[in-house]
Order: C-alpha cells, then structure tokens, then sequence
C-alpha cells in the first residue's frame, strides 16, 4: 500500500471514530489532509471504499492474531491477552462497531466477506476448544452445541458491545476495554476443568494488573 493510501486511511480513521462515517464526506478527508478532493478519488473514490479498505486492516490485524493456537504452557495466558487485544482493535476502528448495521448495510461486499469471514473464525473457535479439550483445560460438552452457543455469543459480543458501552458505560477508555474483555472470556470459566481453573487463578496471581481482575 502506497504512503498515500496510508495517510487517507489514518485520515479517514480518526475522522470516522470522531464523527461518524455518516457525518464525514471524501471532501471531509481531503481538506483534513490538505490534498486535492480529485487526488484522494484517485486512490479511494467513496467513503464506502475507505470504509471497507478499514475493515481489510482490521480483519488482518485480527488475522495476524488467532493465525496460530498457542502450546499448552502459554494457552490460558493467550486466551486472556487474545481477549483483550481483540476488544483494543475493536476500539480503534469505533466507526465500524457503533454503525454496524448501517455500514453493513451499505457496504455489501463489506457485508459479503463478513459473512464468510464469520464462518471461517467459527472454524478457528472450535479447533481453538478442540486443543483446550486435548489439554484437559475444558471439558466436553455436556448438552449438543454448546461450544457453538459461546462461539456465536462471542460473536455478537464482538460486533455489538461498542453499542452497548456507548450507552451505559461510564469510565475511561481503559476501564471500558477492561471491562469488556473480562465479558467475553468470562463465558469460557463455566467450561474450565479444575486444571483449567488452576492455570487461571496462577495468571490471574502473576498477572491482575495487566489484566483488571480483581
């Protein structure tokens, strides 16, 4: 990706979260940078196609994260940092969490690859619970699909708790970022084998300030 492209994303970014996608034109973003209106409409013709490059960086981002399940002796502490660095990216693309839907919506080959990108991480999700079970950290499931249920509750978690903490968080960045990403791991300690439970309560010892727990 050229400089250029680099900057009208950086740009785009910080104008999107500030404001709103809805709010900011691609004239917005060329005077924010002091270029030509013609100039960005070279690289990005509309807000829909920066919109989308955005999500690109996001999902690569994310992409870069889960590529690979972690041994058994760094697992739980993976597990805990994945949580919490998936709900930092999730902050800093703002935009694409708080209009979600209306972005969707307008942006179907966003909506597209989302669609199969949900069906792909729901694959990774459950080779992810497959190790856990191999490592004896998880049990099995006791009632049919319920690594499903926490798979797809993650899920929406994942594209809607912006929405929810704009609404009826209050606190500081920090604070919101902690506290939803002891959410969605939470729902996995139900799950835990006394060996699982160990190896938390041993990170959660080493580890409270990093994390928030209490």
């Amino acid at each position: 990706m050229t400089d250029t492209k680099q900057k009208i994303l950086g740009y785009a970014l910080l104008l999107f979260n500030e404001k709103g996608i809805e709010n900011i034109t691609v004239r917005d973003i060329a005077k924010k940078m002091g270029i030509s209106h013609g100039n960005l409409c070279y690289h990005y013709p509309t807000t829909n196609d920066i919109a989308y490059a955005l999500y690109q960086k996001l999902v690569a981002d994310l992409d870069q994260r889960i590529s690979s399940i972690p041994e058994e002796d760094v697992i739980m502490q993976e597990l805990i940092s994945s949580s919490r660095y998936a709900i930092e990216k999730f902050y800093e693309y703002r935009f694409l969490m708080l209009d979600f839907v209306s972005v969707m919506r307008k942006n179907i080959k966003m909506a597209t690859h989302y669609k199969n990108l949900e069906l792909y991480r729901n694959k990774q999700f459950k080779d992810v619970f497959a190790r856990l079970r191999q490592y004896g950290i998880v049990r099995s499931e006791q009632i049919l699909g319920e690594y499903d249920n926490v798979i797809n509750i993650w899920f929406i978690l994942g594209d809607f708790w912006m929405a929810h903490a704009e609404i009826n968080f209050e606190g500081t960045k920090e604070e919101k970022i902690g506290h939803y990403s002891r959410l969605i791991f939470s729902l996995l300690v139900p799950f835990l084998t006394e060996k699982g439970m160990k190896m938390l309560v041993d990170y959660q010892t080493k580890n409270s300030a990093s994390f928030g727990w209490p």
